[in-house]
């Protein structure tokens, strides 16, 4: 419905006198040229969107390197890891009261 839209509207050039079919084909892969260009941006939009979200996840629930190096001593002494885990979250996070 979008491809008959747009080629009543004259985006792909006018239709004069008697239908043609070379001129409706032709005007259907430009149609269809556009409409994998448009689906590739929105793709490329998803992926974005999702990668954006996982480097923000990657941020607040990962232990980077230096961070590891800090306090992999703790583990050693016996330091429970869910106590560690607890404070670093609440340093990254911390809850306003």
């Amino acid at each position: 419905m979008y491809f008959f839209q747009l080629f009543k509207s004259g985006r792909f050039g006018r239709f004069y006198g008697v239908v043609d079919g070379l001129v409706i084909t032709s005007s259907l892969f430009e149609f269809l040229k556009i409409r994998k260009e448009e689906l590739n941006r929105i793709e490329r939009d998803k992926i974005n969107q999702q990668r954006q979200k996982n480097e923000k996840y990657i941020r607040l629930f990962h232990v980077s390197w230096d961070e590891y190096q800090e306090i992999k001593w703790l583990f050693n002494m016996g330091y429970e890891p869910e106590r560690i885990k607890s404070e670093l979250n609440d340093e990254r996070c911390p809850v306003i009261q």
